[in-house]
């Protein structure tokens, strides 16, 4: 995702918040240290979202709006499967 959006690539969803948490259930590589993340900041750009780089719920349903999935504000296993087959396809 971090290449598609040509962000720096290591893996993981950097400075997230420990209150976004509950929306990312299937996200496994985040780092929760609360600065922003440029991927993030990457992707609200993209979707028309507030730019602050947490993955929050209207982050997250914007996203999933452009995906075309049910906007739930919950990046879980729907989102992600959706989200993959963008990426496979070298997009988002």
């Amino acid at each position: 995702w971090q290449e598609v959006m040509g962000t720096t690539a290591d893996g993981i969803i950097s400075g997230q918040s420990e209150w976004d948490r509950p929306y990312l259930p299937a996200v496994y590589a985040i780092d929760y240290t609360g600065a922003g993340s440029q991927l993030v900041s990457a992707v609200q750009n993209v979707v028309g979202a507030y730019i602050d780089g947490y993955m929050g719920p209207d982050t997250v349903a914007k996203m999933q709006k452009r995906l075309g999935v049910t906007q739930d504000g919950i990046l879980g296993k729907v989102t992600a499967r959706a989200l993959q087959r963008r990426l496979n396809e070298r997009r988002f």
